[in-house]
């Protein structure tokens, strides 16, 4: 089960995809341009907000950890994850950190 947050973010992703990116076809630039930077954005300052809780307890973490699984997937329905470099890796990176002992 995931957060409020992410579910909120899930269905607000829903909606551009519904209300705005149809307007484009999904073969041209603009379309791929407007899908990139909406998923770099999201998955960004998810990890920029996610970084802020500490400290966090093992049931927290893998909350998170599942939280920025359903990120992953929400923002994967409206374009390719592994084409957006630096925000995919971030995003994959700030999961792999979240168990790590300090």
């Amino acid at each position: 089960r995931t957060s409020a947050y992410v579910s909120d973010v899930e269905n607000r992703l829903q909606a551009i995809k519904h209300k705005v990116l149809y307007l484009f076809d999904a073969n041209t630039p603009p379309y791929e341009t407007n899908c990139r930077q909406l998923a770099s954005r999201v998955m960004s300052f998810f990890v920029r907000h996610a970084a802020l809780h500490q400290p966090m307890s093992e049931e927290g973490k893998m909350k998170l950890s599942t939280d920025i699984a359903q990120v992953q997937f929400a923002v994967g329905t409206i374009c390719n994850t592994e084409k957006l470099g630096a925000p995919f890796k971030e995003l994959r990176a700030f999961r792999s950190l979240i168990f790590m002992d300090t």
